[in-house]
C-alpha cells in the first residue's frame, strides 16, 4: 500500500501543477520551476533567461551558448592560445565538465587548483626563478588569471636600476634565471668591450642609466687617469691599449718618424711635448729642445747632432782632425771652440787656417816677418820658438 500511496502523492502534485499553470495569468515557466539551484553570482543577471545557457532537449548546443557569452575563451580555442586553447584535450571537452553552474550564489565554478595547476598549458610558460614565485605574486586577488601581464616591467618595475631608461623589453638583458644577471651583447653594439673593458660595471660608464648617445671616446671616462691633462688631446687610444690603461701601445720608432735613441729613449713625453700632442707637434731638431742647453748659444748652427749624442749631451763626438782640414796639436787641441769659432753659424764654421788670423794680436813683429808663423812659432806653445832656415 505505500506504494500506491506514494504514486498518489505524486499523481495530486502533478495535477495542482496542471491546474496552476492552467489558471489564468499564471505565465511561468517550466524549467524554473525545474531548476536545480541557484546560478553563481557572476551569471545572476541571466538566471531567469535559461536559454541564455541551455536549448531544450539538446545538450550539445551548451558548449556554442557559453562561448556565445565568454568571447575571450572562444577566442582562444580558434586561436589555440591560452590555457582553453593549449590544454592538451580541452578544445573537445565540454564546459559542464570542468564548470558545473546552479550550486549557489558563492559556489566556485572555475575550480582552478593552483598547487596542481600547469602553466605550461598557458601563454607565459614559468622558468627558472619564476617556478619559485607564489601566484599570488603575480595575479592579483580579484583578477582573472587571464589578466596577469606577461610585461617584465610590471611585476619588477621596483628592481628596475634603469629607471625605464632603456625602456620596457627588460627580457632583452635579462633572463629569468635571475634577474641580476644580464646577458646583454655589447658586441653588436657600435662600442665592442673588449680587454678591461669587458669586467667594467655598466654604471661607470653609463652614469645616471644613460645608455643613448654614450659618449665613446676615452678621455670622457678617463679623465682623472689623464696623466696629461688634456695636452695630448681625447685621442687616448692612439697611445693606451684596452687590456691596461698603464701599458702602452703607442711605439714612438714604429709610429712616428723620429726615432728614440739612448736619453731620448728614457725621456718622459711631456719634456719633448709639453703642449698639445696634435696642435703643437714637437720639433725635430735638437736645438728646439736643447736651446738651453747650447753653450755656443747659437754661433755653431743648429746641427747639433754634428758634434753631440743622443747617450750625453755633454760628451762631444766630433773630430776636428776628420771633419776638418785643420788637425789640433800641442797646445790647439785644449782651446775652447769659442776662443777660435767666435762669430755665428755658419761664418764660425769656415775659418781662415792661418796663424795671423787668430794670433795677429800675440805678432810682437806686428807683421814685419809676414804671416807665416809657424816658421818659428811651434803649437805646443806660442812662446815657444824654434827657427827654421
Amino acid at each position: 500500500m505505500p506504494a500506491c500511496a506514494s504514486w498518489a502523492r505524486r499523481i495530486g502534485l502533478l495535477a495542482g501543477l496542471s491546474a496552476f499553470l492552467a489558471a489564468p495569468g499564471a505565465a511561468v515557466d517550466i524549467e524554473t520551476l525545474v531548476m536545480p539551484g541557484p546560478v553563481i553570482e557572476g551569471h545572476a543577471d541571466v538566471e531567469s533567461e535559461c536559454t541564455r545557457c541551455h536549448r531544450p532537449f539538446d545538450r550539445s548546443a551548451e558548449d556554442a551558448l557559453c562561448i556565445e557569452c565568454h568571447e575571450e575563451v572562444g577566442k582562444d580555442l580558434r586561436a589555440a592560445a591560452g590555457f582553453h586553447g593549449k590544454a592538451k584535450g580541452l578544445a573537445a571537452t565540454p564546459c559542464r565538465s570542468c564548470h558545473t553552474d546552479h550550486e549557489g550564489r558563492e559556489a566556485d565554478v572555475v575550480g582552478l587548483n593552483e598547487a596542481v595547476f600547469d602553466h605550461l598549458s598557458t601563454d607565459y610558460p614559468l622558468h627558472g626563478a619564476h617556478r619559485a614565485v607564489s601566484c599570488s605574486g603575480c595575479h592579483e586577488a580579484g583578477a582573472k588569471h587571464r589578466e596577469a601581464s606577461s610585461a617584465c616591467v610590471d611585476c619588477h618595475r621596483a628592481e628596475d636600476t634603469h629607471r625605464g631608461g632603456l625602456g620596457e623589453d627588460c627580457a632583452a638583458c635579462h633572463d629569468e634565471e635571475g634577474w641580476k644577471r644580464a646577458r646583454f651583447d655589447h658586441g653588436k653594439t657600435k662600442f665592442p668591450l673588449e680587454g678591461a673593458h669587458e669586467e667594467v660595471a655598466c654604471r661607470l660608464c653609463h652614469a645616471d642609466e644613460k645608455f643613448k648617445d654614450t659618449l665613446s671616446d676615452c678621455a670622457t671616462c678617463h679623465v682623472q687617469a689623464d696623466v696629461h691633462r688634456g695636452l695630448f688631446g681625447p685621442k687616448c687610444g692612439d697611445c693606451h691599449g684596452v687590456v691596461t690603461w698603464d701599458r702602452l701601445g703607442f711605439d714612438h720608432d714604429r709610429d712616428t718618424n723620429f726615432r728614440l735613441t739612448g736619453k731620448h729613449a728614457s725621456a718622459s713625453c711631456r719634456a719633448c711635448h709639453p703642449k698639445d700632442l696634435y696642435g703643437d707637434p714637437a720639433p725635430r731638431d735638437c736645438v728646439g729642445c736643447h736651446r738651453e742647453d747650447d753653450v755656443h748659444r747659437g754661433r755653431s748652427g743648429r746641427e747639433c747632432q754634428d758634434c753631440h749624442d743622443t747617450r750625453v749631451w755633454s760628451r762631444i763626438r766630433f773630430d776636428h782632425a776628420k771633419q776638418t782640414r785643420f788637425v789640433l796639436h800641442g797646445a790647439h787641441e785644449g782651446v775652447e771652440c769659442t776662443s777660435c769659432h767666435m762669430e755665428p753659424a755658419p761664418k764660425s764654421l769656415t775659418l781662415p787656417e792661418d796663424c795671423a788670423a787668430c794670433h795677429g794680436g800675440e805678432d810682437p813683429h806686428r807683421g814685419g816677418f809676414g804671416r807665416d808663423c809657424a816658421r818659428c812659432h811651434t803649437d805646443e806653445s806660442w812662446k815657444k820658438v824654434r827657427l827654421r832656415r
